[in-house]
């Protein structure tokens, strides 16, 4: 059952798959940004809560792909396949780990709207979380 926090995610997320003939099979993901949901067609789609977020995670994908960047760092980054403005919606490639997971947090041409404090904050709790692969994160 989706939390009610993605109920409009998932709605817009089944009209992307019925306009191009695809189901949803299962849910592979989901945070604060949205759902990420395998396609009967072998992608993954991204249902975004918010336009800004999925605005900000665009941008990067389509630079990624510009740059025909496949890995970064030994990690795999899934391919762009379709994107839709209207639902809020990037269809992907699915990778097999170790891969990139998101770029919600990630900006292309513009800093960051966070303060010093707050970064600091920020890469501490990353830096904690990734243990011994911090340096290579």
């Amino acid at each position: 059952m989706v939390d009610s926090l993605y109920e409009n995610a998932l709605t817009r997320a089944t009209e992307f798959c019925v306009l191009r003939g695809m189901l949803i099979r299962e849910q592979l993901g989901g945070g604060y940004d949205g759902l990420v949901l395998l396609t009967s067609v072998g992608t993954a789609i991204k249902a975004f809560r918010y336009k800004e977020l999925y605005t900000r995670e665009l941008k990067v994908y389509k630079r990624l792909q510009d740059e025909q960047l496949t890995e970064v760092a030994g990690f795999r980054v899934p391919q762009l396949k379709r994107f839709d403005d209207r639902l809020f919606i990037l269809e992907m490639s699915v990778v097999e780990a170790p891969f990139v997971v998101d770029f919600v947090a990630a900006y292309v041409d513009e800093s960051p709207p966070y303060n010093k404090r707050k970064r600091a904050r920020s890469l501490s709790k990353q830096r904690a979380a990734c243990g011994d692969k911090w340096p290579q994160v």
